[in-house]
């Protein structure tokens, strides 16, 4: 999943705690959403 690569610069390179807690949340609502297409199929 080359998309953590993504995640992780975009982090490294914010690197404010703040944005890097908001970005987890968006990033773990995602994979919640992907994880139920996914068994749903």
């Amino acid at each position: 999943m080359g998309n953590w690569w993504a995640v992780l610069i975009v982090l490294v390179t914010c690197g404010s705690q703040a944005g890097a807690a908001q970005l987890l949340d968006e990033a773990r609502i995602i994979n919640q959403r992907l994880y139920v297409v996914h068994v749903g199929s």
